[in-house]
């Protein structure tokens, strides 16, 4: 990456959009139910760490603002995204909403070694069988950019 740009990545997130008439009613959500859905999951991080170069990290929670999300005709949510053998229509949805743990990282110096990025963290429960466990390491190597 060029020196001078900005990472941004979520450690653990959790996100929902409004899909009337997908495993939900016909009914709009809101945004209020929608972050209701999704609180439980990233109430229950645990085991979360983030380090560069073996050096810790603080992440930080952000909550999104409503945002819209275009979902194309050939999409992962296909072939039975809203139940078995009823795919999920392309379309734009709003409002959807996301919640999360998150790390920006400023200021990283062009040197010939890639900077190791490790984070890891787990969410949710086994008894609900909806357990998440994220263990995932970047290489990232920053270059200085040549001005023309």
């Amino acid at each position: 990456m060029p020196a001078g740009d900005v990472v941004f990545f979520p450690v653990i997130s959790a996100f929902f959009f409004n899909t009337p008439n997908c495993f939900q009613g016909p009914e709009n959500l809101t945004v209020k139910s929608m972050r209701e859905q999704i609180k439980p999951f990233i109430n229950s991080v645990r085991n979360m760490s983030v380090t560069v170069d073996g050096s810790p990290v603080k992440p930080l929670r952000v909550d999104s603002t409503p945002f819209p999300v275009a979902i194309p005709a050939d999409n992962i949510f296909n072939p039975d995204g809203c139940g078995t053998d009823v795919p999920f229509p392309p379309g734009v949805y709003s409002p959807s909403v996301a919640d999360g743990y998150y790390v920006k990282l400023e200021n990283l110096k062009p040197r010939p070694k890639p900077y190791e990025i490790h984070f890891n963290a787990e969410a949710g429960s086994d008894y609900l069988g909806n357990k998440t466990v994220q263990d995932v390491t970047y290489h990232l190597t920053v270059m200085s950019v040549l001005s023309k």
